[in-house]
């Protein structure tokens, strides 16, 4: 954990290893929780799952359209965007992930691809008031079952 100039603590991150894969937790005082994992993925995959907005309708009146995985509460809180949507509805089929995702109501998960690296980033974003042991085991149980769909799916290198 880093301090502030007044010693109040500024960031809190926490490494679990599963699988061969880093999970890190990263919290601060004025900054959700984030869970960030890294992978080297046999394809350049990218999506980005979030929580809707008032926005979401704007666009979905002017035909834009998201990905549906066929469950209707998750379709209707969540937006979804990809290039690969199979890869994004194989993943939130599983059971699992997507009733984890909508009982925690993260804010988003996005995987990227960089660049540079040749990496990618899967990005959970929870909220600033994550403070039950419960939610937080969610949390983990959460990455575990996304690290388990990869690998089920054959896309780690």
């Amino acid at each position: 954990a880093s301090t502030t100039v007044s010693g109040d603590v500024a960031t809190l991150t926490l490494e679990i290893q599963y699988k061969n894969h880093n999970l890190i937790f990263k919290e601060t005082d004025t900054m959700p929780l984030k869970v960030e994992v890294y992978f080297n993925l046999k394809k350049k995959y990218e999506f980005n799952i979030y929580l809707k907005d008032w926005t979401d309708k704007i666009s979905s009146f002017f035909g834009i359209k998201f990905i549906k995985i066929g469950n209707i509460e998750f379709d209707t809180k969540y937006g979804i965007q990809s290039k690969e949507s199979e890869l994004v509805i194989q993943l939130l089929n599983d059971n699992l992930i997507s009733e984890e995702i909508l009982r925690n109501e993260l804010y988003s998960l996005i995987l990227n691809y960089d660049q540079n690296t040749k990496t990618h980033k899967l990005l959970t974003v929870k909220d600033r008031n994550t403070k039950e042991i419960k939610a937080m085991t969610e949390l983990v149980d959460l990455e575990f079952h996304i690290v388990d769909s990869f690998i089920k799916q054959g896309l780690i290198l």
